[in-house]
Parts: structure tokens; C-alpha cells; sequence
């Protein structure tokens, strides 16, 4: 029996009384074709926005492709290239590659498809069907696809709310919302491309099951729900959404009134049918998690008695906006986004039993004060649906004062609300897509330049299939092994820790034996030798010492330097310089010094130069007369030609950089960043030949030493 059949309450008779039939959508058969054909528009807006980036990927690929193949504007990309790449050869080695040498003797066990991720799979096959199988191409060629299919997934899902012409202006909206635009551009091979599909999709049929007469069909709509979640969990494996989406079945029952005996029966069947027990194992982890981000509990990652850097720190997604920002970010405008807000509160509370089951997406956008910044997106299809019902809502209201009632079976009577939706689609679309091109991220650039790529598949083919380690910053962790087939010591999903700071102590300290002694004390013992030795920072240095002087190398290390990798120095200080044992952070003085800073120059004299309107006195190392100087270094394609000395330490380096052909580029350095076994390895090409070996100079795009056994 269905609990559909029960009198109104209060609230709702209240409710029923506020809304006017020019607050609902149209109806009939032509109203819903016009609505098909907005959500299709919006759907198509989405495609040729990401399409026309991908059509200029490939009229540049001097800039957007490398070995044939186009780049990514990703670092996660790596991640899933890799699994496609294992599944495609059926080695499913990547996971051994990881952290090496951690997951060495007990390799995560994968037998097939359904072990890796849902976006792997389908590149794989993707690549193989249509592209020879070059996956970065399939990666890059889906995305457009994707787009469509995300709006037409968030149209759909307010078609079924009851606001089809709406829906299709949510759609276009979101998907070129600068919060969700940028993260699902060309490059951008990431689950972060059908997130809100699925979601949408999720919410579409739980609506469905909730509206059912019948509680064998609202069973078969749930059930059906429950599956769409599976796919969703496979393509985007988060415990947030095992919690949330149960909830929200339960929210969407209870407001829509099917009884108290449905409405548990919906939402025991979906817990039962998603597997309760994942169901139960996500509570701890999201409240850990929201507790961490709410700064109401420590997020450093600790390894024995040491607590190492919370690498979130050094994210830019994950750094926290202002509420303004947020809302900036969402639509391009501050004010249309706080309009959007106050359509869609205003819509909630007239229409609570549709609107419960957006209320946590848009909480969940809008928590990105305090969460970061990549979470803003989920709020962009409510406050852009906001805007839609708000306009049309308008144009039905003087529609109805003008003819005194809609007439749903005639063009004429439907013409109004669709022409303006038509309208609103097209300037939105206009005006968002003008904003972020302002803001320069049309088309968004690659994670990394195309010289630095070619070098890894040239570190590969030096390599000789002997297996050597990549010793690296993070970021090029996933991509690094997708290009080379060899291990790495760290990665964007293993950031953090004691890998991290060990790493990043060795790039910023003046001695390149702490970075060549740590990275093959990790490349050896991996992450069991810093627990078992991480009493105290002192103890983990007597055994990363120990064990250079005690063991041979099995395989090849290599320390890779590159020239983007300047630009992420400060990070590298802010992990190096981390006090493990009382975890206390660096200050922002010692970070500052970490860093090249660029000037403009030209030169006034023999011996001096006008940089930044400031006089370089070279003779004296004087800065408008006052000795700031320390030394001046002019080198040439990476190695030192010329310096001098003014004796005054701790102060800046003028460094003159000539590179081929190009201009002579001016950087003032800090002396910390210019000691620092990073600058002495990539800028300077310095090292001790009896423990380095040059053995991949692509100065600048990329230094490799090997360490000497």
C-alpha cells in the first residue's frame, strides 16, 4: 500500500496555498518536446566547448602533444593511464610500482577490469577500438562526450523534479561553471568528469522510486538506483557518498510522505543492495575527514614517534576560498550566484519533497571556505537552476497576468517560457565562457610542458629494462611511471609522510649526500625503514647513513630535476623544513627564501644594469648603492662561466642564465634557495662524480643523475 495516499499536513497545505500555478513548469506534449530539445542544446554547448579546446590541442601540438600523443592538464592522470596501461598488457604491475619498494612482496591482488578503475577500463577499450591504442588520446578525445553527458544527466534529473526547461539551464550552467569547467577541460583524464552524471543520475531515479503510486515499482526504481550507485562507486571510490546517498533515499521517502514502513523499506534496500558493510566502514573515515578539514583535529601525517607535513598545505585545490570567492568561482559573478541561491532556497521550501535531495550538494559546494576549493562545483547545477526557475518563473508570471492562463496544448502558449530559456542558455553560456577565457584557463595549459615528457621516455630507453627507481617530486609520480614503465619513491596519492619530507629535506639542503643518501635509504627500505626507525629524527638519520654504508644497490636510482620543478621549491621548503619531532612548520621568512625571482633588466653600463627600476651595481654587488649582493653567476646552458665573489654571505645571488639562442634571463636569488642541492644539481650542473652520473642533460627541461653503487 502506498503512503502517498495520506491527507497533507499543515506545512504542506501552507505551501500548497503560497504556490501559484505560474511557479510550476509548463505541461503537455509540446512543452516537454521544446524542454527535450533545451536539454539537448545545453548538452551540445557543453560538447563544443570542450570540443573547440580539443580542436586547438591539435592545431598546437608543438605545445599540447609530446611523442605523438597529447599531454594532460592533470597530475591524477597518470593514475588511471597507468591502470588502462597494465590492463591493456594484462601485467597489472602499477600498484608494485608505487612507493617503491613497499608493495614489492605483497602486490595488491588484481585479477581483471572490475579490480582497477571504471575510467581505466573504459580508456583501454576506448584506445583499442578507435585510436591504435594510444590512450592518451582516448583520454582526451572522451571528454567532450562526457560533457554532453553531464548535462543531459542534470536536466534530466530536474525533468523528473518537475522543471525540465530549467534543468536544461542547471546543465548548460554547471558544465561551464569556472568550478567545474576547469577541472573537466581537455587534459583533465580524471573521475571529475562524470561525477555530477552520476550523481544527477543517482538522484534522478530516487525521485523516480519516491513518486512511485505502487511500492513494487518505487522498490524496482530503487533497486535500479542502487545499481547506478555501483557504477558510480567503481568510476569514483569515495566513503562520502556512501554515506550521503543513503541519507538522502531516506530524506527524499520521508518528505514525499510514502509512510513510515516504505520509506525504511527504500533505504534498508539500498544500504542492503550497495552492501552494508562499506555502508558502515565510510561513517568513521567522513567524520575523520570533516573533522581534519575543520582544523578540529591534526591532519599531519604522523610515522612512529615523527609528524611529518599535512601536505593539503601545498595543494592549490585544496586551499580554502573566501565565501565571495566561492561563489565567484561557481558562476563567474558573485551577485548572479547569490540570485541563483535565493531561486533555489525559495523553490526548496515551496517545493521541500523534490528539493531535499539537492540540499547536501549544495551544502557540500558552498562548505568550500573551509574544505577547498575543488568542491565547489557540486553546488553549481541548484544555484544555476536557481537562476533558470527565477527567470522563467517570471516570464510565466506576466505571461499569466497578461492571458490570465497558460494554454499547455499550443505552441503559442509554450513559446514565452522556452524563447527565454532559449535566451538565458545562450547569453549564459557567452558570458561564462567569456569569464574564464578572461581569467586565461580556456584552453587550460598541461600539467607538464612536452620537453619534460620526451625526457622520461628518453630516461626509459636509457634505462635498458634494468628497472631503475625515479626519484622525483610527487607530482610527476603517476605520469612518470605511465612513460617510463619504472618505479617511483613517491606520488600524488602517497604525498606526504616521510618519503615527502626526506625527499624535499634532500632537494633544499647544501649538501647533496643528505638527498643521495636518502633516497637510497628509501629506495632499499622503503616506508618499513622510517617506522622502524622514526623514535627520533636522529635515529632515522643514523640508519639512512647505516644503510648507505652497508648495502649495494639492487637497480638504478634516479635523482630527476627539471626545470618546472623551480617553481615548486617553496613546497619542497615547506615539507624539508618541517620539524618532525614537535611538528612545528617553518615560518613564512624561512619559506620565503626559497624561490628564483625574475627581474627585467637592461643593461646601463659596462657593469650595471637597471632591473625593476633598481640600479645593479656589478663592480660592488650594490643595489641602489646598498650591498645586497652576495655573488654574481653568469652561466651557460646550465653550467657555471663566470662568477664573483663579494664576500658577504647569507645575502643574494644575481644569477645571469643564457640557454641556446634565447636571451640572457636575470634571477635574484635568496642564498638558501641558492645552496640548495636542487639549485646545485639543475642549475648549476654540480655533483660529485664519485657519487652522481650524468646521465640525461636536457638542460632546462630535465637534469638525471644516477646514483653511483
Amino acid at each position: 500500500m502506498s503512503g502517498n495516499q495520506n491527507p497533507q499536513h499543515g506545512i504542506s497545505q501552507i505551501y500548497a496555498r503560497l504556490r501559484q500555478p505560474w511557479m510550476n513548469s509548463g505541461t503537455g506534449w509540446i512543452y516537454n518536446l521544446m524542454a527535450v530539445g533545451l536539454i539537448l542544446l545545453a548538452g551540445l554547448i557543453n560538447y563544443d566547448a570542450r570540443d573547440s579546446q580539443w580542436q586547438e590541442w591539435q592545431a598546437n601540438k608543438a605545445v599540447f602533444f609530446a611523442d605523438g600523443s597529447p599531454l594532460v592538464s592533470t597530475t591524477d592522470a597518470g593514475y588511471f593511464l597507468s591502470y588502462a596501461q597494465d590492463y591493456q598488457e594484462d601485467r597489472f604491475d602499477f600498484p608494485q610500482s608505487r612507493s617503491w619498494p613497499d608493495n614489492l612482496d605483497e602486490p595488491p591482488e588484481i585479477d581483471g577490469p572490475f579490480d582497477i578503475p571504471l575510467l581505466s577500463v573504459i580508456l583501454k577499450h576506448l584506445a583499442d577500438t578507435f585510436y591504435q591504442g594510444d590512450l592518451l588520446m582516448a583520454g582526451n578525445a572522451m571528454i567532450p562526450f562526457t560533457a554532453f553527458l553531464t548535462a543531459i544527466a542534470i536536466g534530466v534529473c530536474f525533468w523528473v523534479a518537475g522543471f525540465p526547461a530549467e534543468g536544461a539551464i542547471a546543465g548548460v550552467g554547471a558544465g561551464l561553471s569556472h568550478a567545474y569547467f576547469v577541472r573537466t577541460s581537455i587534459g583533465r583524464i580524471d573521475t571529475d568528469q562524470l561525477i555530477l552524471f552520476f550523481i544527477f543520475l543517482i538522484l534522478a531515479v530516487i525521485l523516480l522510486a519516491c513518486r512511485q503510486p505502487d511500492r513494487r515499482r518505487g522498490i524496482f526504481f530503487i533497486l535500479l538506483a542502487a545499481g547506478v550507485f555501483h557504477l558510480f562507486h567503481w568510476w569514483y571510490d569515495r566513503p562520502l557518498f556512501l554515506t550521503l546517498i543513503p541519507g538522502v533515499v531516506f530524506a527524499s521517502a520521508f518528505m514525499h510522505r510514502v509512510g513510515w514502513k516504505t520509506c525504511l523499506i527504500y533505504t534498508g534496500l539500498f544500504i542492503l543492495a550497495i552492501n552494508p558493510i562499506d555502508v558502515a566502514l565510510s561513517i568513521t573515515p567522513v567524520i575523520l575527514d570533516g573533522l581534519g578539514r575543520l582544523d578540529l583535529i591534526s591532519t599531519s601525517i604522523t610515522q612512529s614517534s615523527l609528524s611529518f607535513a599535512d601536505p593539503a598545505g601545498t595543494i592549490t585545490e585544496l586551499s580554502n576560498y573566501s565565501f565571495t570567492a566561492v561563489l565567484n568561482r561557481i558562476t563567474g559573478s558573485f551577485w548572479i550566484s547569490l540570485t541563483g541561491m535565493v531561486g533555489a532556497g525559495i523553490w526548496m521550501m515551496l517545493y521541500p519533497a523534490r528539493g531535499i535531495i539537492f540540499l547536501p550538494f549544495i551544502g557540500l559546494g558552498l562548505m568550500s571556505t573551509f574544505v577547498g576549493q575543488r568542491f565547489a562545483f557540486y553546488a553549481a547545477p541548484m544555484i544555476w537552476f536557481g537562476i533558470g526557475w527565477l527567470v522563467l518563473t517570471l516570464i510565466r508570471a506576466l505571461q499569466s497576468q497578461i492571458r490570465h492562463q497558460i494554454s499547455s496544448d499550443r505552441i503559442s502558449g509554450q513559446l514565452p517560457a522556452i524563447g527565454v530559456g532559449v535566451a538565458v542558455i545562450l547569453l549564459l553560456s557567452s558570458f561564462q565562457l567569456t569569464s574564464i577565457e578572461r581569467r586565461g584557463l580556456n584552453p587550460v595549459r598541461p600539467s607538464f610542458p612536452s620537453p619534460i615528457i620526451r625526457d622520461f621516455t628518453r630516461l626509459a630507453a636509457i634505462d635498458q629494462g634494468q628497472g631503475g627507481v625515479i626519484a622525483s617530486w610527487w607530482d610527476y609520480g603517476y605520469f612518470a611511471h605511465f612513460k617510463t614503465g619504472l618505479p617511483t619513491l613517491h606520488d600524488p596519492g602517497s604525498k606526504g609522510g616521510g618519503r615527502t619530507f626526506l625527499i624535499a629535506r634532500g632537494f633544499i639542503d647544501p649538501n647533496p649526500n643528505t638527498l643521495i643518501n636518502s633516497v637510497r635509504f628509501l629506495a632499499q627500505e622503503g616506508s618499513d625503514g622510517i617506522d622502524e626507525n622514526g623514535q627520533t629524527l636522529a635515529i632515522l638519520n643514523k640508519a639512512i647513513d647505516a644503510s648507505v654504508q652497508s648495502a649495494s644497490l639492487d637497480i638504478p636510482i634516479y635523482i630527476t630535476v627539471t626545470g618546472q620543478m623551480a617553481s615548486w621549491l617553496r613546497s619542497m621548503a615547506t615539507h624539508g623544513l618541517h620539524n618532525p619531532a614537535n611538528n612545528t612548520a617553518p615560518s613564512e621568512a624561512a619559506l620565503g627564501e626559497y624561490g628564483y625571482f625574475p627581474l627585467r633588466c637592461q643593461q646601463t653600463g659596462e657593469r650595471e644594469l637597471l632591473c625593476n627600476n633598481q640600479k645593479f651595481n656589478l663592480n660592488d654587488g650594490t643595489v641602489d648603492g646598498q650591498p645586497a649582493l652576495s655573488e654574481v653567476v653568469k652561466t651557460e646552458n646550465g653550467f657555471v662561466r663566470d662568477a664573483k665573489n663579494y664576500n658577504r654571505p647569507g645575502r643574494y645571488t644575481l644569477l645571469l642564465e643564457k640557454t641556446g639562442e634565447n636571451p640572457t634571463q636575470v634571477f635574484i636569488v635568496p642564498h638558501r634557495a641558492w645552496i640548495s642541492s636542487f639549485n646545485q644539481l639543475y642549475r648549476l650542473g654540480l655533483h660529485d662524480e664519485t657519487r652522481l652520473k650524468l646521465i640525461l642533460d636536457h638542460f632546462p627541461a630535465m637534469r638525471v643523475y644516477e646514483v653511483v653503487k
